[in-house]
């Protein structure tokens, strides 16, 4: 038995392009061997294309490709183009289902799992050697190489999906539904008051798409990419839309758009138009969020009072500099402050005025003394500061383990403060080996100089933890400056956060202030253990700028 892999791939490229059948054997001994134009990745391919597939073995007594009758599939001749695009004149009808070619080439017409045959017979025992071995098999005084070629294929799209309003089903669009625009007048009509939404829910199988597209003009948003989709209509008016389901992959792209048969008539709320609560998003700005989407106004400043008082004597009116809807979101009246309102200080504010209205026109019902909430501001990432962004910490894109010697630094499920992880660490109990993490870049902190930061964490020591033992906070580069420190320190003289005198086996939270001596930017935040035996769980990490108003 020999077995030739020596091939001239370039010939064999050309021969698939001209659809040349032939070749010369190189030499006189039995070979079984094959090339297909899917280069031995897995074989897929998007219906009403074609793939090559030549038999380069030497020396066989017979050869045949075939496929079933129901497979789709039919053989092509040529010579085909990289220009052609569709292979009906191609199409050989005398070849049926089996070819005798050493070339073939297959259109797929069925999408799904497809088979393609090579049934060869020869004189003496061939192997076939590439990530699976195919021994021949000894059958009636001949040798058999029987193996089959799977081909995948993808079926064009044909979108489906279905309506819904408040869990109540309005229309369905099965797949091979065609919606007509001249069709409009038959359509479902569905009221929807100003500012609710419907839900859009992708029903597509066939074509196996992985990317959705809805889109209406004036709704919020106006191209959703989920394939559920709540979608907000903020107009009055009545709106039509449409979906595209496609595929990403290169190699098999291909989009389906259908007209959404469905009129979406707006109305106007009858509910009156009140505010519902306000927040203070920055220094100098309070948000109030208001029970339906704001028309653009201008010149309303005087119809709005804020008032601050603090506990070191301060109370006055602030005046307000500008008041507007919200870039981002219409249901939010943006008032920008002349001067800065501070975390500490009890803020309240009062309208009276009488000129704005929703979008749906409406008027802004008037109030007094709406108390501010004061929003101190994580800088910390919500997935961030409660170690949920993912599996392992390895796989984290804020967090990573940077551990000195034997300790250990990991994700954990074991323990949760809140959510349902939490970084868990060990330390051996010996110098030098301790539990140590630190943000990695998709958590980079930006501290300004001579700011008051408040940084509050939970933390969980199980019993037999040395409680001697306590936690360093750095900023910087790793271990570049200590926080926690000095008059930070529950035990100033130990340089750490000890654990003795906290308890041990249950969730509590510590609490620190650190004015930051300098700029730090793009810095990382770590926490390092100090070297004592034990078994540590840290979540719920909470740093914001104090920003109280001064003396």
């Amino acid at each position: 038995m020999k077995n030739i892999k020596l091939l001239f791939i370039f010939t064999i490229l050309s021969a698939f392009m001209a659809c040349e059948p032939e070749y010369e054997p190189l030499n006189d001994y039995s070979a079984i061997d094959w090339f297909t134009t899917a280069f031995g990745n897995e074989a897929k391919v998007s219906i009403d294309k074609y793939m090559s597939y030549s038999d380069l073995s030497q020396n066989e007594l017979s050869h045949t490709w075939s496929f079933s009758d129901t497979s789709g599939c039919v053989f092509l001749k040529g010579p085909i183009s990289a220009q052609d695009k569709i292979f009906d004149e191609f199409i050989d009808e005398d070849a049926g289902n089996e070819s005798t070619d050493k070339t073939v080439h297959v259109l797929f017409t069925k999408g799904g799992r497809q088979a393609l045959r090579l049934y060869n017979t020869f004189s003496e025992e061939v192997t076939f050697y590439g990530n699976d071995t195919l021994y021949s098999n000894y059958t009636d005084g001949e040798w058999v190489i029987d193996t089959t070629f799977i081909i995948d294929v993808y079926d064009s799209i044909q979108p489906a999906f279905k309506v819904y309003k408040e869990d109540v089903e309005i229309i369905s669009v099965p797949y091979d539904s065609i919606p007509l625009q001249s069709e409009k007048d038959l359509w479902t009509v569905v009221e929807v008051t100003f500012g609710n939404s419907l839900m859009f829910v992708d029903l597509t199988e066939k074509g196996r798409p992985d990317t959705y597209s809805w889109e209406f003009t004036g709704a919020t948003p106006e191209i959703s990419e989920d394939s559920v989709s709540m979608i907000a209509f903020n107009s009055i008016g009545t709106f039509t839309g449409k979906y595209k389901a496609s595929r990403s992959d290169e190699d098999l792209t291909a989009s389906k758009t259908k007209i959404i048969p469905l009129k979406i008539k707006v109305i106007a709320s009858n509910e009156e138009l009140v505010f519902k609560e306000a927040n203070k998003s920055s220094s100098n700005i309070i948000g109030l969020q208001i029970s339906g989407g704001i028309a653009p106004f201008t010149g309303q400043e005087a119809t709005f009072t804020v008032h601050a008082t603090n506990e070191n004597g301060f109370d006055e009116d602030i005046t307000v500099s500008e008041a507007k809807v919200n870039e981002l979101d219409a249901t939010i009246i943006d008032l920008v402050l002349a001067d800065e309102v501070y975390n500490n200080d009890v803020i309240t504010v009062t309208y009276t005025g009488n000129k704005i209205e929703s979008l749906d026109e409406r008027i802004l019902s008037k109030f007094s003394d709406e108390l501010v909430k004061v929003f101190v501001g994580n800088i910390l990432d919500e997935e961030m500061a409660s170690f949920e962004d993912a599996d392992v910490l390895i796989n984290s894109d804020y967090w990573k383990s940077e551990v000195k010697g034997t300790g250990t630094a990991e994700y954990s499920t074991e323990q949760a403060a809140s959510g349902n992880q939490s970084i868990k660490g060990e330390n051996p109990g010996t110098s030098g080996n301790q539990m140590r993490f630190t943000s990695s870049l998709g958590g980079l902190l930006n501290i300004e100089a001579g700011v008051t930061y408040t940084v509050r964490y939970k933390r969980f020591v199980t019993d037999g933890s040395d409680s001697a033992g306590g936690d360093k906070f750095y900023i910087g580069g790793l271990n570049e400056t200590q926080i926690n420190k000095a008059e930070n320190l529950l035990d100033p003289g130990k340089n750490c956060h000890e654990f003795v005198g906290t308890p041990l086996g249950v969730w509590y939270e510590m609490e620190f202030d650190w004015t930051a001596d300098k700029d730090y930017v793009d810095a990382f935040f770590t926490l390092q253990v100090n070297p004592k035996v034990g078994t540590f769980y840290y979540d719920d990490f909470f740093i914001a700028a104090k920003l109280d108003r001064p003396e």
